[in-house]
């Protein structure tokens, strides 16, 4: 299995992608699995989602 990536080296456009996910979970127009398909899609561990969510100040 691959190494996931870390936060830093995400694209603005995969962090984007990341804050969408999570905005559409919060407003319960997707459930947590749509999350968790994009982190899985992106190569990163749930601990990168929180850390991006974070720093994009959700």
């Amino acid at each position: 299995m691959s190494k996931h990536r870390e936060a830093k080296d995400l694209t603005p456009q995969e962090r984007k992608r990341i804050v969408e996910g999570w905005r559409a979970v919060y407003c319960q127009i997707a459930d947590i699995k749509y999350l968790l398909e994009i982190a899985a899609d992106l190569n990163v561990h749930e601990d990168t989602i929180q850390l991006v969510l974070r720093e994009e100040g959700e």
